[in-house]
């Protein structure tokens, strides 16, 4: 009893019945009770059948699409082209990739010069290197960018949304994530977190089979096209001859030798940002082990 009452009052769980209670408050259901996958379904269905101006207790499953044949050119943006071989030639290999069951699962080795990558549907992770920086000398760096709010932004850069409520879904979508960086501004943090819940869950719910918004399709044009992105940043990086120590599905973490290094990193990251209409957070690091 004690240990729960502990739990019970912890800041992690607090802060999440906060989330809860907000977003009832916000979206005028009682959603107190529901997993953060219930909250981000009732949330974007209610909304977008406001959007329709359909009944809130009719359905939406006629948008929901079973696993199509496709190959990954038709899910990958076709801008995305990269200048190293080895990039290249990961990109051709996921283009050609056909998907036509859930047995089928895209993998792919990336060897750079100083850096190895492990690319799959589910995302990108380098391979692990072991570095050991106990202090940092004068004029290095290291410096961790991270894509905010990498799929949301993702979902509405490339329109990516069920087959016939296109229009709806991007609009309450958009609307949310709007709302979740005006609370943010303005320091509404129960606002902020019920509304991350919402944006990040919804990208689950392409793949999930017991969703009106399932879709194979979607999700795959999620994941690829964001994994490629960042690809495209970490060549820029590569070329530019900065050592890169960690790379995930969202962010690069680099070891800058000198102020001229970071200058350039600095450079090529607000250019990638311009390109790929995404911010980035920029974390930096007195000391490593890893």
């Amino acid at each position: 009893i004690l240990a729960t009452c502990e739990l019970w009052q912890s800041k992690t769980v607090q802060d999440k019945l906060r989330a809860k209670v907000k977003v009832s408050e916000v979206y005028k259901q009682n959603l107190a009770s529901s997993s953060e996958s219930e909250i981000a379904s009732m949330v974007l269905t209610g909304e977008i059948k406001k959007k329709l101006g359909v009944e809130p207790f009719s359905s939406l499953s006629t948008f929901k699409k079973p696993l199509q044949n496709f190959f990954g050119k038709d899910v990958i943006n076709s801008s995305i082209s990269f200048t190293l071989p080895e990039l290249q030639a990961a990109l051709e290999a996921a283009k050609s990739f056909h998907f036509k069951g859930e047995e089928d699962r895209f993998s792919h080795k990336i060897k750079l010069p100083s850096l190895e990558i492990n690319l799959a549907v589910g995302g990108l992770h380098s391979v692990k290197k072991v570095a050991i920086i106990p202090e940092l000398k004068p004029d290095e760096s290291l410096i961790d960018y991270d894509v905010s709010s990498y799929y949301p932004n993702t979902v509405l850069s490339e329109r990516i949304a069920p087959e016939g409520i296109e229009q709806a879904f991007l609009s309450v979508y958009s609307g949310i994530l709007e709302s979740r960086l005006k609370a943010k501004k303005e320091g509404d943090k129960a606002r902020a977190n019920c509304e991350k819940i919402i944006l990040n869950a919804t990208y689950g719910k392409f793949g999930d089979k017991n969703s009106v918004f399932y879709n194979p399709k979607n999700m795959l044009k999620v994941t690829l096209n964001c994994q490629f992105r960042l690809l495209q940043l970490i060549e820029r990086i590569s070329i530019a001859g900065i050592e890169i120590l960690q790379a995930n599905t969202d962010g690069v973490l680099s070891y800058c030798k000198n102020k001229g290094e970071e200058t350039k990193l600095k450079e090529i990251v607000d250019a990638w940002q311009a390109l790929a209409k995404i911010e980035m957070e920029e974390t930096r690091y007195a000391r490593l082990v890893m």
